[in-house]
């Protein structure tokens, strides 16, 4: 048994290559699911295929390999790799037992000496100048491939058990956690059913149950319950269920999508159908829940712009911002952070001309005759104001700038005074 990893798949796929694979599969297919002709649709390729992105205020293109994000990534590169397996599966057909590929994980089963093998790996090397694989064999009769450790047995069966990385964390969410409770207490059958699929002895079934158990029980879930989920899931038929028709499918069913806020909003649902019925309006209302907003992504902002046109960076609103002085010895250093729910180029405008108030950026500039050039930057964007003054307050806090006069509001708990840096990335 052996395992083969394709080194950096998607970033080394030849993106036209793969183009021109998908096509030829295209032009064979005689039911024709696209009215389109082969030329357009590789011109529709290739634009899907090309990544940009901004980094530290400058465009880039990505011109090797295809990006981990894009949808067609993993379509191209299946695509790609199955022209490669076509190759090798053929001229080693008489040494291959027995082959399986997961993305850029493949499992091997091999016949030959291993100085075959050896060439083996040589030949699949030389496929591609782009793609490159390694290997690992089994130790002691085991191999360790995805989430399994298969095992080779001397009667020539294989038995196989979950494989975790000594890396690898498996915490449920905590049962204080803001989910409807069918979503937490589903993982736990979730996680049981896949030992059950995955693992072929009983005594590792049981190893796993007893980890799977501990690991709940750790996040605050009552034993009694995870006992009565874990025998209900092991009673489950996993092989031959009978699925009943998608609710969604029906034309009655009117499906909502709202917070899961603890005994209100399953009242709410229960609300909504007992009124649709003394109204004789012959409707259901199926209610998906979804976590209500927390703290992180109350303060977080993934979506914070680097970018430092000036002209697009005055037009934003309701955001905290810094500013730095061109005219100053560091001029990318931030020397004050305020926030606004005005447009930057309303606030800015204030921070020089009105005198009614005080200013920072005033004060330096008359202290500095000629430091009068000032780069505003986003530093968080939020519209509800008692948010925008902790975020502010926070940022205070980490970047210490030297023109504010204070550290901005308080924050609204004790807890926050001993944050020294916010829990969300700067810009």
């Amino acid at each position: 048994m052996s395992s083969i990893d394709g080194e950096n798949l998607y970033g080394s796929i030849p993106v036209d290559e793969a183009i021109e694979e998908a096509i030829k599969h295209f032009e064979q297919d005689a039911s024709k699911p696209l009215p389109l002709s082969s030329q357009q649709l590789r011109t529709l390729l290739q634009l899907a295929t090309e990544e940009f992105f901004v980094y530290q205020g400058k465009l880039y293109i990505q011109v090797k390999g295809l990006s981990m994000g894009n949808s067609l990534a993993p379509i191209l590169a299946d695509l790609f790799m199955q022209k490669l397996e076509k190759n090798f599966t053929q001229k080693f057909k008489f040494y291959i037992g027995a082959y399986f590929r997961f993305v850029d994980d493949s499992f091997l089963l091999w016949h030959g000496t291993k100085k075959k093998y050896s060439e083996f790996l040589a030949y699949i090397n030389q496929l591609h100048p782009q793609i490159k694989f390694t290997s690992e064999e089994e130790k002691n009769f085991k191999l360790n491939f995805l989430d399994l450790e298969i095992n080779r047995e001397p009667s020539k069966k294989f038995t196989t058990k979950i494989y975790r990385k000594q890396t690898a964390i498996f915490k449920p969410l905590h049962i204080q956690s803001l989910h409807h409770p069918l979503h937490k207490w589903s993982t736990l059958t979730s996680a049981v059913i896949r030992a059950r699929k995955l693992t072929t002895l009983e005594k590792d079934l049981w190893t796993e149950l007893r980890f799977i158990k501990e690991a709940f029980a750790s996040q605050g879930y009552p034993e009694l319950r995870i006992y009565q989920t874990i025998t209900k899931a092991l009673k489950k038929d996993i092989y031959n269920s009978t699925n009943k028709p998608n609710p969604i499918l029906k034309d009655n069913i009117i499906i909502k999508s709202a917070p899961y806020i603890p005994q209100v909003s399953t009242v709410n649902t229960k609300i909504w159908n007992r009124t649709l019925k003394q109204n004789l309006i012959q409707r259901q209302v199926i209610c998906t829940y979804k976590p209500h907003s927390n703290l992180f992504k109350l303060l977080s902002n993934p979506k914070q712009s680097n970018s430092n046109n000036q002209p697009d960076i005055l037009k934003q609103s309701g955001v905290v911002y810094g500013v730095s002085c061109t005219k100053c010895p560091d001029p990318e250093k931030i020397h004050y952070v305020g926030e606004t729910s005005r447009t930057l180029k309303e606030r800015s405008y204030s921070h020089k001309y009105d005198k009614a108030n005080k200013s920072a950026l005033r004060d330096h500039t008359n202290t500095h005759p000629g430091h009068n050039d000032f780069n505003y930057k986003i530093l968080a964007r939020e519209q509800w104001a008692a948010n925008r003054k902790i975020k502010e307050s926070l940022l205070i806090r980490r970047l210490e700038p030297d023109w504010n006069s204070d550290r901005g509001a308080k924050p609204y708990c004790g807890e926050w005074q001993n944050f020294k840096t916010p829990p969300y990335p700067v810009t």
